[in-house]
């Protein structure tokens, strides 16, 4: 079993930071891969731990729309 050196969590994160660079990473994959942009609701996303990692969740009106994990060093990645 590795183990946790992750130094991420709920406590210590800024939310609105995370949110913004969820947001802007989203964009960019809409633009890349030629899918209509639509916008998250600040409101309906969120973050939240699963078995210790970090996630932040894209939501609006029509459902999830993108999911990242939220990495150590502030740094976001896709997950779904």
């Amino acid at each position: 079993m590795k183990p946790n050196n992750s130094n991420v969590s709920l406590q210590n994160i800024d939310e609105d930071v995370v949110y913004a660079k969820a947001v802007a990473a989203y964009a960019r994959y809409c633009n890349k891969n030629g899918y209509l942009y639509q916008q998250p609701s600040k409101c309906g996303s969120y973050v939240e731990e699963v078995r210790g990692k970090l996630f932040i969740g894209l939501k609006n009106i029509n459902g999830l729309l993108a999911s990242y994990r939220i990495l150590p060093e502030g740094r976001i990645r896709q997950a779904l």
